[in-house]
Parts: C-alpha cells; structure tokens; sequence
C-alpha cells in the first residue's frame, strides 16, 4: 500500500478453495476434504488420529512444473515439447510434488479452553527435490468474536495499520504481494472474510 517502511504496519489474507471433492463410502475417507491453492497447488486434507487432528498438504501440480520448467525457465535443459495448448508442456514432469505438509491437533486443557496446534514442514519442489526448508510451530486458543475482534484491532493499533491495507492483500502465486480482492478493506471486510470460512453450500 501506500504506508510508510518503519512507520505503518500490513497485513496479508490466505484462502484455499476446498471442497469435498472426492466422496466415498469408505469410512477411511470420511471427513477428507481438497481442492486448488491458486493455479499452481493442489491441496488435500484428511482428519486423522481420534479424529483431532488435520493433515493439511500442498502439493505444487505436474502442469505448473512442466510450465515453470518450459516458461520461466527457458528449457534450460532443452527437454520440454509444446503441445497444442500454449500454456501446457511436457518437460517431464509426471508427477505433483509435495511443498508443504501440516499437521493441526485439537486438544481442550483442563481450564475448558480449546486450542490449536500446528506445525508445518516446508519441501523444496526444484533444486533439491524432498529436502526439508522450513519449519513453523503455531498455537491457538478459541475466544468469542468479540474478544477477536477487540484484539483484531489492538494489533491494528499497535502496528499503526492503516485501514486501506486491513485485508488488502495476499502472497502472489510465485511470490510478491498481490491485491486481496476480498470486497473491500478495513476491520468490517476482513471480519466479513473471515465468516465466509463458516459459509457451507
């Protein structure tokens, strides 16, 4: 936005479009969710232990490397074939790799507070294909929407966030910062945003 370096604070949104794509009446599969992170990721996740805990993984698609590969990359190896479509080659790739994993665990303490708990793993899906990158340790208590919304915008305050920038933006797809779109900005559209998470259709 327009704020300041060392003056005004920002934030960002995340979203993935997930569905119940895949149905089954396998008792396995129950309460197993996926769907696209943006154009490049696909994204799956499965309820696991005592049914408290998610498994939530990213994978970066087959078509996205074969066109990073064959685009951005110029074909530095000279193995990528155009086909028909001039957004889809084939350099190879024939499988999704896996970019990130996590796994979020529900407990309730003694104290009648429910919290969540997540880790998540980081995977190079180019150079060194597999290996580890990242990692990150999150913990979060449930509080009513008044307590969120108090301390929502206690940290806007805090970090002199400027209304304009409250939901206006998002990680792009192949990095920078990109225009949220999420209907407007300020506390009442990044609330708004929020419930949507709890819409069902």
């Amino acid at each position: 936005g327009d704020g300041k370096c060392g003056l005004n604070g920002n934030t960002k949104v995340f979203m993935a479009d997930q569905q119940a794509t895949t149905c089954s009446n396998n008792s396995e599969l129950q309460g197993d969710i996926e769907g696209p992170y943006g154009s490049l990721t696909y994204t799956y996740t499965q309820l696991v232990g005592k049914d408290n805990a998610l498994l939530y993984q990213v994978f970066i698609t087959k078509e996205a490397l074969n066109y990073f590969t064959a685009v951005i990359l110029n074909d530095p190896f000279g193995v990528c074939i155009p086909t028909e479509n001039p957004y889809v080659f084939d350099c190879g790739f024939d499988e999704d790799r896996i970019i990130q994993s996590q796994l979020t665990t529900l407990t309730m303490g003694t104290d009648n507070v429910q919290r969540r708990t997540r880790t998540a793993q980081g995977f190079d899906a180019f150079a060194r294909v597999g290996m580890p990158t990242s990692a990150s340790f999150y913990r979060e208590y449930a509080v009513t929407e008044d307590v969120f919304l108090s301390e929502l915008q206690s940290m806007q305050e805090e970090y002199n966030i400027r209304d304009e920038d409250m939901g206006a933006w998002m990680s792009g797809e192949t990095g920078g910062t990109v225009s949220a779109n999420i209907g407007g900005t300020g506390i009442e559209a990044v609330m708004a945003f929020l419930n949507e998470s709890f819409t069902f259709e």
